[in-house]
């Protein structure tokens, strides 16, 4: 319950299964209707994921590197 004249900061977080870009509209009902309606909130978000190959590509890069460097040397 937020009463007349209270500031309320609502942190929003979600999760996905997904990466992409997400957005979504909320409509904040008050009981009593107030006499200016709030606008409806637009929340946005980025689901990302990690780079699950990044170990294996650098221990490919290393590798090439060595096969390169040692065929300069010729």
């Amino acid at each position: 319950m937020i009463k007349p004249g209270e500031e309320v900061t609502f942190i929003f977080s979600f999760i996905s299964e997904f990466p992409g870009n997400f957005s979504e509209e909320v409509e904040i009902i008050c009981k009593p209707p107030l006499k200016t309606p709030i606008p409806n909130l637009k929340l946005n978000g980025n689901a990302s994921i990690s780079d699950q190959w990044l170990a294996d590509r650098n221990g490919f890069n290393s590798d090439l590197s060595d096969i390169v460097l040692k065929n300069e040397v010729r």
